[in-house]
């Protein structure tokens, strides 16, 4: 043996808090199950921060963190009287979290996808005229200045000449996605052309 831990390993010790005895546990269950508003809170209070650092693991940030724990605290309370008091009450928590970040995630992802459509019904226009007139290594180096998901959709729809169903196929989201990145990339490449011709 080594000594060292394993990344999981380091990450619940970083986001851990000491255990409750079984008795202490078992009462503190019990006040919260009466709706004892001391117990509730001293229930908050104990285990808010490490839901947090279990959250960080999924959020982009500190405040989205924050939020998915307070979700989790929530359904924990729903759903204490499930909880058999085996003396594994962070256990239980940890995995209410998990999944708690997990359906907070798809929520997300679908919110961004519905955006990203209703952005994308309006196409942006670039001067075709102006980027016609590039020369090949010029124009292959404006491109490289995309980020790759907006070169690469593009280069697929406007050179290849693929569909958005096509590349949504290929690239793994929706067509609505693929319009939006086009649209960036477009908005962004009209940006380099006229930095280009002006500089």
């Amino acid at each position: 043996m080594t000594g060292k831990l394993s990344l999981s390993q380091a990450l619940l010790v970083r986001s851990s808090s000491p255990d409750m005895s079984p008795e202490a546990e078992h009462e503190l269950v019990k006040g919260c199950l009466r709706k004892d508003r001391t117990a509730q809170e001293h229930f908050f209070k104990r285990y808010y921060a490490y839901l947090v650092g279990v959250s960080l693991r999924y959020a982009r940030d500190q405040h989205e963190a924050k939020d998915f724990a307070s979700v989790s605290l929530i359904k924990a309370f729903r759903k204490l009287e499930q909880y058999q008091q085996d003396g594994m009450l962070r256990a239980w928590l940890h995995r209410i979290t998990v999944r708690t970040c997990i359906d907070e995630v798809r929520k997300r992802k679908r919110r961004d996808e519905r955006e990203r459509e209703a952005a994308a019904e309006t196409e942006v226009a670039i001067d075709a005229n102006a980027v016609h007139q590039l020369q090949e290594t010029d124009l292959i180096g404006l491109l490289q200045q995309l980020p790759e998901i907006d070169r690469s959709v593009f280069s697929l729809y406007l050179v290849d000449g693929y569909s958005h169903r096509e590349i949504g196929t290929m690239l793994g989201f929706t067509e609505g996605t693929s319009r939006w990145y086009l649209n960036r990339a477009k908005r962004r490449m009209q940006e380099l052309v006229d930095h280009f011709y002006h500089r």
